[in-house]
């Protein structure tokens, strides 16, 4: 137990030493004043009342200091680190001295490095003279897989490369996030670099891996028609440009950045596993400085003690008054009056509801009218309402825009009504005809109702069984019951014969076996139960980063991807090939090579 700012106090005594012997002189030329003119001597009551008061300030004062106990470890949650993939799409990517080239290569090795990066959030950028972020993090590994997949289409047959201010831009993403600063910057590059290197230098929480594809020897750019059929060899002044892997480019980002490696990479090799250990190796040391551990504030054994000697001394003050104010609180609060229960209130959207449901009821509105009444009802949750409101008045969907089909689906997503909200987001893509916004808000109510449906139908089987189980007990029990009372009436016919009885006797031990089997199985059951309780307890302390990666891996292997999912992977992937798609023209600056 020590205080946080120590350092103050060998300050912070001596002004309190020096204010006390201060706070004593002048209540002491006061009362010898008091004394003096009015003959009224200072009481035992008053001093310490006065002492008292000096010892809350003091404690107060000392508060101020931060008082703290003992390091202490605390099982904290391990967050997800920070990941985002530079893909190089210049010219000189299309290399083909790596198979298939140079491009195609690097977007395979990234998605092997996504299906393998458990506990990673991921996104993606590509640049060349211009950087454009596909993805925000994420780590939904099947639609980062889908991303990359569109991206082998891209036409990159013109495009220098700026790698150093991507990898700046690129930076700038992670201050957006609040967990925790720093991250990993995984680069896919040939080395290309076409502007200088000399202000080059990324942050110390920045984990660069830089991954050189090509080979030294090089090789021509060829250029393709969007068919695939060869249109002949990039050249640059009259010439065929010969584009090879700039190992030193890539050493001289490594050597500028403190926590950094980088690897070379041919047709057959994968160094995900070895960039994985690298970020996991370097995020570990980051966790290790000081996240799990904690010094806990115990600034309210000062705070506490300070509050309770000031209300002593003022009421060590009070004296005789005190027991007159003590009497009159007492008075009051036994006959006050009570305090009446506040009413409700209502909300302005409460209001605005009823509002809009009383115009609807009047029947004045023409079909525009109850449209905007549906879009406002959902605005102030009353899905049910507003759904119920859409059904009755849009009947051919065909006649409507996309945004009053997507507020209608909405409202049939919110109200429960999920199978109908799945057939009209499928018709409005049917469409072919939306914008981005409008794409991501049918992606995202579609994975809702999805999910939706999934744990509803979740539940219902969890219901189903435990009604089984329940009936199949309820059997049991009368099973036994039975058996009882054929006991009970063998025994009342013991006249009919020794034989009858024997026979009975034997039809009853059947049931009784079968009983006690039963029983051994609850039994059995209830030690399972409580077997797994231990375990998930024991599962619910610190993990480790390999721990945890295993589990999301597990995790990852159970899950199934509906086929209205895939279905929109595949119509992202196709938007992806459209939207990244740019022309790259001359610098007005100087001449720049454009691969």
């Amino acid at each position: 137990m020590s205080f946080e700012y120590h350092k103050y106090l060998a300050i912070a005594v001596p002004l309190l030493v020096v204010h006390f012997y201060f706070f004593r002189r002048n209540d002491k030329e006061f009362f010898q004043w008091v004394e003096d003119h009015w003959f009224l001597k200072r009481s035992i009551s008053s001093k310490v009342s006065r002492l008292f008061f000096f010892v809350a300030m003091a404690l107060l004062a000392l508060s101020t200091l931060d008082l703290r106990g003992p390091e202490e470890k605390i099982e904290t949650s391990i967050p997800d680190q920070k990941t985002i993939i530079l893909l190089d799409k210049s010219a000189s990517m299309l290399v083909e001295d790596v198979r298939p080239n140079r491009f195609k290569k690097a977007v395979m090795m990234a998605r092997h490095f996504v299906k393998k990066a458990a506990g990673h959030q991921v996104s993606i950028i590509v640049f060349s003279d211009t950087h454009k972020r596909v993805v925000p993090f994420t780590d939904d590994i099947d639609l980062l897989d889908s991303i990359l997949g569109g991206l082998l289409d891209l036409d990159i047959n013109v495009g220098g490369s700026e790698l150093s201010v991507a990898m700046k831009e690129a930076t700038s993403y992670f201050t957006l996030e609040n967990e925790y600063k720093g991250g990993n910057l995984l680069v896919f590059t040939d080395g290309e670099e076409h502007d200088s290197l000399e202000n080059f230098k990324l942050q110390d929480d920045i984990n660069l891996a830089i991954v050189g594809i090509g080979t030294l020897n090089g090789g021509p750019i060829p250029l393709r028609r969007k068919g695939g059929s060869f249109q002949g060899y990039k050249k640059y002044e009259g010439k065929e440009i010969n584009s090879k892997l700039n190992e030193v480019n890539i050493k001289k980002f490594v050597n500028r950045t403190k926590n950094s490696k980088y690897w070379i990479s041919l047709s057959y090799s994968l160094p995900t596993d070895e960039i994985l250990d690298f970020f996991r190796q370097k995020f570990q040391s980051k966790l290790s400085k000081g996240q799990s551990r904690i010094r806990p504030v115990l600034v309210k054994y000062l705070v506490i003690p300070a509050v309770f000697i000031y209300l002593l001394s003022y009421l060590i003050s009070l004296r005789r008054s005190y027991a007159v104010l003590s009497l009159l609180l007492v008075v009051t609060l036994a006959t006050g009056r009570p305090v009446a229960a506040e009413e409700k209130e209502i909300s302005p959207n409460d209001i605005k509801a009823q509002a809009l449901l009383e115009k609807m009821r009047q029947g004045d509105l023409d079909e525009t009218g109850k449209l905007k009444i549906a879009e406002e009802l959902l605005k102030l949750n009353k899905s049910k309402e507003s759904s119920t409101i859409y059904q009755e008045t849009i009947k051919n969907i065909d006649e409507y825009p996309n945004n009053t089909l997507l507020n209608m689906g909405t409202s049939l997503l919110k109200s429960g009504k999920i199978g109908e909200a799945l057939d009209l987001f499928d018709k409005i893509r049917e469409r072919r005809e939306f914008s981005e916004e409008e794409r991501k808000i049918i992606e995202t109510n579609t994975l809702r109702a999805i999910q939706k449906s999934k744990q509803d139908k979740k539940e219902q089987e969890d219901k189903k069984k435990e009604e089984e189980k329940e009936k199949k007990k309820n059997e049991d029990k009368k099973k036994q019951d039975k058996g009882e009372k054929d006991q009970s009436g063998d025994k009342k016919e013991d006249k009919k014969g020794k034989g009858s009885q024997n026979q009975n006797e034997k039809d009853q031990k059947p049931s009784e076996n079968k009983n006690d089997k039963d029983e051994d199985k609850e039994d059995n059951k209830k030690k399972n139960e409580e077997s797994d309780n231990k375990d998930d307890k024991k599962n619910k302390q610190k993990k480790t980063i390999k721990e945890k990666e295993s589990d999301i891996k597990k995790k990852r292997k159970m899950v199934k991807i509906p086929a209205t999912l895939k279905q929109i992977m595949n119509d992202d992937r196709g938007l992806q090939k459209k939207y990244l798609k740019t022309t790259i023209g001359k610098d007005k600056r100087s001449e720049r090579r454009d691969w």
